[in-house]
């Protein structure tokens, strides 16, 4: 069975005891099914993942920590591509490597984008007014010794 294929097992079996009245809990679903809770709670949580990710779960068995790490990217076009990956035999780690490369892509992006704080604008004009070198809490250290600029 996939992974998706045992999620919508479960869902089917909680659905069915609770039909009969009886309220299980993943705990006691995991006791009577001889499975870990920790199964049970991922399986239950790949019904409430995105499409795309439900459908990765149905094609490939063994999938559901690459499942949750993609379904986390809101990019749709990255989602595909890491779908792709896992299609292609590619292994979780590789999934995260991925997804952590395209963090760090759009973190280096954003923060080239954005204004500088206060704190840096002021360290500049401090570098400005001193005519360059090394400023430190508005003071140029330049030529100094730390124990001078500390004055």
């Amino acid at each position: 069975l996939t992974d998706m294929e045992e999620a919508e097992g479960l869902r089917a079996l909680f659905e069915a005891y609770e039909a009969r009245g009886e309220k299980v809990s993943p705990e006691e679903m995991a006791r009577r099914r001889n499975k870990s809770v920790k199964f049970i709670k991922n399986r239950m949580a790949l019904l409430v993942t995105r499409p795309d990710v439900q459908a990765l779960a149905g094609r490939h068995r063994l999938v559901i920590s690459s499942c949750f790490a993609i379904d986390k990217v809101k990019d749709s076009e990255l989602r595909q591509q890491l779908i792709d990956l896992v299609d292609a035999g590619g292994s979780f780690q590789a999934v995260s490597a991925r997804i952590a490369d395209a963090s760090t892509q759009t973190k280096l992006q954003t923060q080239s984008q954005r204004p500088p704080d206060r704190e840096t604008a002021s360290r500049s004009s401090a570098f400005a007014q001193h005519g360059g070198g090394s400023v430190s809490r508005g003071r140029q250290v330049t030529g100094q010794s730390a124990k001078d600029a500390k004055q």
